[in-house]
């Protein structure tokens, strides 16, 4: 289950009202593939139970905090799955599936974007999306009191090489 609304995306990132349709099916799909890996299943099932709540506002909407006496600032969770949802969303328009395969729409008077220009404007959807991700885990890293079910993002992300055995043939 996603957190962000079609209306919600659309204050953070717009979509096409012609591709309302279409927006269930991404932002599901960037949930479960990008959303979910990166803060974790315990954590956001958490936030989808409290999204009413008022100590989950600052976490959604974004706020800043102050650590040492210097001021941070992050955008909210919204923001990060409403990039993410963007940058896939970019990809897929004016590509339709047909019983011949994938065909691009072509409309009389208007040009095509390039598919240079398509990525161009999908990687600077992801960059704006990971960046603010990665501020949203300072922001959780530093308020783990409030949401217990977050897991401080150096212990999360620690990858371990596996133990390697050698045996020895007789």
């Amino acid at each position: 289950m996603s957190i962000l609304t079609f209306e919600q995306q659309q204050k953070y990132k717009k979509i096409s009202e012609n591709n309302r349709r279409e927006f269930p099916q991404i932002n599901d799909e960037v949930y479960e593939v990008r959303i979910v890996p990166m803060f974790g299943t315990d954590f956001l099932i958490d936030v989808e139970n409290n999204l009413t709540n008022a100590a989950y506002k600052d976490l959604l909407f974004g706020s800043t905090y102050e650590i040492s006496e210097i001021n941070y600032r992050h955008n909210g969770l919204l923001k990060v799955i409403a990039f993410f949802n963007y940058a896939e969303y970019s990809k897929l328009i004016g590509v339709e599936d047909t019983f011949t395969g994938y065909v691009k729409a072509n409309r009389g008077e208007m040009e095509r974007a390039n598919e240079g220009e398509v990525k161009e404007i999908t990687n600077f959807a992801y960059k704006l999306a990971y960046t603010e991700a990665e501020r949203v885990k300072h922001y959780l890293d530093n308020n783990c009191d409030t949401f217990t079910r977050w897991k401080k993002t150096a212990i999360k992300d620690k990858v371990t090489a596996p133990d390697f055995i050698r045996i020895k043939k007789k």
